[in-house]
């Protein structure tokens, strides 16, 4: 029991139980909120009486005539309205009536009585005409049956509002307004929580990481908007001590709100409309700032500018509308098509508003749809977010493993130069294992990872003397045991290497044998990982491909021989009839040329050259000859022309030249070689009396002046009395010679 309850797989079982019963619990309480029946035990509403129909109405000095509450008449601003009604014959002790002023002065009067009166002048300095707010007027029984008239003047444009009455207790009348507001505020409240939030991240990030989020304008508009959706609840005698207050600030807000999401969408679309935007918001600035002045100074209301916000909001609306369609024509939309979604329904909810202010009553509080509308922008602008930190992480990987593969095939590369006749062997290897791989029926995560670990087989000769690499008689005992440890040499180079499963295997196995005659510990058949006796048979086969130091290449017949005749001994038999049935089908041909390394990215041509005449011609040094031969190649990738030529000096009077005067001519060779290196041409010696010259990037006319240089500067040196000089160019990318000069 006690090793159950410390296993992780018993942990996971747990976790998904808990989950599941959550999950299931939330999905009960969904359905029986929807479909379940009312059990509610009291009465949720408390008693309120509308006193809605049968207003007689009077304008001005027309005649009266009869309307229903709420109203909305087409009025002049400074218009006078009477509307006329008498109270129900049974009015309680403490009940109220209560209305709502739209930016309206109102007196109310009972029985002929002035019994409420609400105008601009009641009120304090942020006042020039009254805010919109809820009237209450106290009520007796002694009150009952008699009439009620309420006149209304405006300044403005909701002089034709008309709304709704209703009678019942404060507490009731008060119930009503939270039950039909607070879903509105609710919202409001979360976005502006998460608004406030969202911003506070961003300057961290910005300040602590130097992460630049274009969330930031989308923070600053979700506040904005919360704000103004707050501040024009119908609730606000609430939640303010002055609720004129926020009855003026909505308009600040109304005008503010905008140019954030302008920003930020300018951002989303790469700035490219930068010059429109900036046209936009710097008109609805200006509005702003010129309605705070003129209210500052009492000469017009905040709502005066009404319609002058109404045109920036809907000539920005129309400007990201059209710029997104031009987006979409490009193909951009997109790369942000789960923002562009967002915004699409910001803009519907947005018209939705503007066009629920010209009826009369309003399906929903102010501000509601527009609210909503901003929680769904920014969900689709969360998983934009998220939608493009998975997409740029997966580039990011994408560039990690080509940088990974660019470095394993730079240290491939490096090993082979080690070996004389080595060069491409590592990357030959790694094409055959995933060419075998693949024709295993091994998924593409396998193929790739193992044509990584082709590159990386060879990786502990580093540590292998090159006297031994590049000896060309028989090892020695000892030497043999020395080489034999290049395979747990690289296994213990590569042992903090732990994100390519299998790499340490593939590296210290790939000289194992099927009948276990192999090395470093002798394991047979299935003992052997997958990927090394894959690596085997690459190994083995670009072996017998190659020119070796002890031999030139196998013919092809010789090669297909030896391959099956070490079946199911040096080599895995399903293995080797996969491979063989490749090489047959022609699907996998030998990379090498004559046994020297080729390659399908460019014409090797000019190295296979230069290895010819190394076969033919062996270096004293091979090393520095391979390492050169891996310049080449990097220079044939940038399409850079080349040139090998080599010095020879040669004693005046002597058949060969003892071992000071080779010194002494190779020192000769140096000086006169140097001063005519350009910045990728290499020199090293060759042999004894011989130089050679790598010429990179170097036309043909300005090759044959150098070497003319170089000879006559040999035959200028003041010390050189007993040599001459003479010049070979091996081989050159433009045209191959071995022409003697």
């Amino acid at each position: 029991m006690k090793n159950v309850l410390k296993d992780e797989f018993f942990s996971k079982i747990i976790l998904s139980i808990s989950v599941f019963i959550c999950a299931s619990c939330i999905l009960i309480f969904l359905l029986c909120e929807i479909f379940g029946p009312n059990d509610e035990t009291y009465e949720k509403h408390l008693y309120v009486q509308p006193l809605n129909d049968n207003w007689k109405i009077t304008i001005g000095g027309q005649e009266p005539f009869t309307v229903n509450l709420p109203q909305r008449l087409k009025l002049a601003p400074n218009e006078r309205v009477v509307l006329e009604k008498k109270l129900p014959m049974h009015i309680a002790e403490h009940e109220c009536l209560l209305t709502r002023s739209s930016r309206q002065n109102m007196n109310i009067y009972i029985g002929g009585i002035l019994r409420q009166m609400y105008t601009a002048e009641k009120l304090h300095y942020f006042a020039i005409d009254p805010p919109s707010t809820n009237i209450f007027v106290e009520l007796s029984p002694e009150d009952s049956g008699k009439l009620i008239v309420i006149e209304t003047v405006c300044s403005s444009q909701y002089s034709g509002f008309l709304n709704e009455v209703k009678i019942g207790t404060s507490a009731a009348l008060w119930f009503t307004e939270i039950d039909s507001n607070s879903f509105s505020f609710v919202i409001n409240a979360i976005i502006f929580s998460m608004g406030l939030f969202l911003l506070i991240s961003c300057i961290a990030l910005r300040t602590k990481m130097h992460y630049y989020s274009n969330l930031i304008y989308l923070s600053y508009g979700m506040i904005c908007v919360a704000a103004w959706g707050i501040c024009e609840s119908r609730l606000r005698p609430l939640l303010f001590k002055m609720p004129s207050v926020p009855g003026v600030l909505v308009l600040v807000f109304l005008c503010l709100m905008s140019i954030p999401v302008f920003t930020y969408w300018n951002c989303i679309q790469k700035k490219r409309y930068t010059m429109l935007y900036n046209i936009v918001n710097t008109y609805l600035v200006a509005v702003c700032l010129t309605l705070l002045g003129l209210f500052a100074f009492k000469k017009a209301d905040m709502f005066s500018g009404l319609n002058f916000i109404i045109v920036g909001i809907s000539a920005g609306t129309l400007t990201l509308f059209v710029t997104t369609i031009i987006e979409a024509f490009r193909g951009s939309v997109k790369k942000y098509s789960f923002s562009a979604i967002g915004l699409l329904v910001v803009t519907v909810a947005a018209l939705v508003e503007i066009a629920s202010e010209m009826v009369s009553k309003r399906p929903f509080p102010p501000g509601t749809c527009l609210s909503v509308s901003f929680l769904f922008f920014l969900l689709m602008s969360i998983i934009q977010g998220l939608h493009d930190f998975v997409k740029n992480f997966e580039d990011q990987f994408r560039q990690k493993d080509v940088i990974t593969l660019k470095t394993i095939q730079t240290i491939a590369g490096v090993i082979d130069a080690k070996d004389k006749y080595t060069g491409g062997h590592s990357y030959r290897v790694a094409v055959y294992a995933s060419t075998l791989a693949k024709a295993l029926g091994k998924n593409q995560e396998y193929v790739d990872n193992i044509y990584f670990m082709g590159l990386m087989h060879d990786i502990g000769k580093i540590g292998i003397p090159d006297l031994i690499l590049n000896k060309s008689g028989k090892l020695s005992d000892d030497e043999y045991l020395l080489m034999r440890q290049h395979t747990v040499i690289g296994a213990q180079l590569l042992n903090y290497v732990g994100n390519l499963e299998g790499l340490g295997d593939a590296v210290r196995y790939h000289h194992e044998r099927y009948d276990g005659e192999g090395y470093p510990d002798g394991l047979r058949a299935t003992e052997i990982p997958e990927v090394a006796r894959i690596l085997c048979i690459a190994d083995t086969y670009d072996v017998m491909t190659s020119n070796r130091v002890y031999r030139t290449r196998l013919s092809d017949e010789r090669v297909r021989d030896e391959l099956l005749r070490n079946s199911g001994t040096q080599f895995d038999p399903i293995m080797l009839e996969a491979f063989v049935e490749l090489i047959d089908s022609g699907k996998l041909v030998p990379l090498t040329e004559d046994g020297f390394e080729v390659d399908n990215d460019f014409d090797c041509s000019v190295v296979i050259e230069l290895q010819k005449y190394m076969q033919l011609n062996p270096p004293s040094r091979p090393e520095f000859l391979r390492m050169i031969i891996y310049l080449m190649k990097m220079n044939l990738c940038n399409n850079m022309q080349q040139c090998v030529v080599i010095f020879s000096a040669a004693a005046k009077n002597k058949t060969v030249a003892a071992f000071d005067e080779s010194l002494f001519a190779s020192e000769l060779l140096s000086k006169a070689v140097s001063p005519y290196l350009g910045n990728s041409d290499i020199s090293t010696v060759y042999a004894p009396l011989k130089r050679l010259v790598l010429f990179a990037g170097t036309s043909a006319e300005k090759r044959d002046n150098l070497i003319e240089s170089i000879k006559a500067k040999f035959m200028s040196l003041v010390d050189n009395e007993e040599f001459t000089l003479s010049y070979s160019i091996v081989c050159e990318s433009s045209a191959d010679t071995d022409t003697e000069k």
